[in-house]
């Protein structure tokens, strides 16, 4: 449908929410989280998430419904503290927005 460019190449696959930093993570509509391992591939990876961010030194963060944070460890996943709907992840910290859309930074942790 709708094309970003003229240099945009269509990759297949059905995401709601995307994130490019030294990978580019995503997830789809039932919560399933995916890694693009390249071309048309994209790689499960367990666990649920409705946000997910990416660092460009590979950090992934992210919320699932139940407004439970995660960052990525390993081949795992670890539960943080607080709760948020959205988290994002890079140079400047970790960011995220609660349910009352208050934001909260955490230094060092990209």
């Amino acid at each position: 449908e709708a094309v970003v460019s003229t240099q945009s190449t269509g990759i297949k696959g059905k995401l709601v929410h995307v994130s490019s930093g030294r990978q580019v993570w995503g997830v789809n509509r039932h919560d399933n989280i995916y890694v693009h391992r390249g071309g048309h591939n994209w790689q499960h990876i367990g666990g649920k998430l409705t946000n997910i961010d990416c660092s460009n030194r590979g950090h992934v963060w992210g919320v699932n419904r139940g407004q439970q944070i995660y960052r990525r460890h390993g081949k795992g996943w670890v539960r943080i503290g607080g709760a948020a709907i959205q988290a994002s992840v890079g140079f400047a910290g970790v960011w995220v927005v609660n349910k009352a859309h208050d934001i909260y930074h955490r230094k060092g942790t990209f």
